[in-house]
């Protein structure tokens, strides 16, 4: 099973797409392979095809071509405070989408978001169940209530509890973790996504 890379350059993937090129596999293959691995940060299919036709061109450089529009110096204190704050505003946009909004280069917004502003992309945490403050008083008074009775009755206390064998949980996640990952600071806290049981 391919592991899933929360974060990737432009250059990393256009020589992936060289490499499977040069082993002869087609851009609809190279695309579908590729997004295994980077998920919703892949390079779409136009784009796996146009650095095919480059490649079969004889093309070896992996970077961009200036363009016309890109500012020379990207990482600006006005950029840097623009994407953070769309970040801030959407902290699951993806770092095309920032690309393609301030009309920078994704490997310019990728430096600005992961060396210049410190952010990671994590996913939400999934614990089984979430316990309030009195469920775990319950938990603890249940538990005091037990010991006191072992403790006055002895092993014979033991066979008066009725237990069961089955255990029934249903889990219902309505997004892939990929989709649940947000962009966090490395101490922002991670959210957690709760697990509902069913025990018959």
């Amino acid at each position: 099973m391919a592991r899933m890379l929360l974060s990737s350059t432009c250059e990393e993937q256009r020589s992936v797409v060289r490499y499977l090129w040069a082993k002869g596999h087609s851009p609809s293959e190279i695309h579908r392979d590729m997004r295994d691995v980077y998920g919703d940060d892949c390079l779409d299919h136009s784009n796996v095809s146009r650095w095919c036709a480059f490649f079969q061109e004889g093309r070896m450089n992996l970077s961009d071509s200036p363009r016309s529009g890109w500012p020379v110096t990207v990482s600006t204190p006005q950029n840097v405070r623009a994407i953070e704050a769309a970040i801030l505003k959407d902290r699951r946009v993806h770092l095309q989408t920032l690309s393609q909004t301030f009309n920078i280069s994704y490997d310019a917004v990728y430096d600005i978001v992961n060396d210049t502003l410190k952010f990671r992309k994590v996913s939400a945490r999934w614990v089984p169940k979430n316990l309030t403050g009195n469920h775990k008083g319950q938990q603890m008074m249940t538990s005091l209530d037990n010991l006191t009775r072992f403790a006055a009755e002895g092993h014979d206390f033991l066979k008066g509890i009725v237990t069961g064998d089955e255990s029934w949980k249903y889990h219902y996640t309505p997004e892939t973790k990929r989709a649940s990952m947000e962009w966090k600071h490395v101490g922002s806290p991670v959210k957690k996504k709760i697990q509902s049981d069913s025990i018959c």
